[in-house]
């Protein structure tokens, strides 16, 4: 059973709902990050993703030096436990039309972020795994000799 936390990202961006969303948009650029995790208490309150600060603080024509995170950003993300299986997350990612996904503990605290496009390189990953044992399997099948996949052979 293939679950998040083997496909997770550990490498957090986290900010105060107090931060001003310039600054967090500064780190968001700087970690090339497409969102940032925001807690309270060490909980995940929220997430502030690039969309959060088109659509409410850019387009709003709210100056984000001096309006705090916390009140743009999206309150309360569905957020899952390490253990959650993969397809349960793809599903959760589709149904609800966001592009990143909160890890979080037992005691609600964050421990991981993935996004669609780790989907898609776990996805790509997994499927050139396939095809490349599907395509060795035939092989062998054939009478291939399988060390020569890896420089030696039997053969004299």
């Amino acid at each position: 059973m293939a679950v998040i936390k083997s496909i997770m990202k550990t490498d957090l961006h986290i900010t105060t709902m107090d931060e001003n969303t310039a600054s967090v948009a500064e780190q968001m650029a700087r970690h090339n990050a497409g969102a940032v995790l925001v807690v309270k208490d060490d909980k995940l309150a929220g997430i502030f993703s690039e969309r959060d600060l088109v659509t409410k603080v850019i387009s709003k024509h709210f100056n984000p030096v001096t309006i705090p995170v916390g009140e743009v950003m999206t309150r309360n993300p569905i957020a899952v436990k390490s253990d959650t299986r993969i397809s349960e997350c793809v599903k959760l990612v589709r149904k609800h039309h966001f592009r990143h996904l909160p890890i979080i503990d037992e005691e609600e605290k964050p421990i991981g972020i993935i996004s669609t496009r780790d989907f898609l390189q776990y996805l790509v990953g997994s499927l050139e795994q396939l095809i490349d044992e599907a395509q060795y399997k035939d092989k062998i099948e054939r009478g291939y000799d399988p060390y020569e996949f890896i420089g030696g052979s039997y053969q004299s």
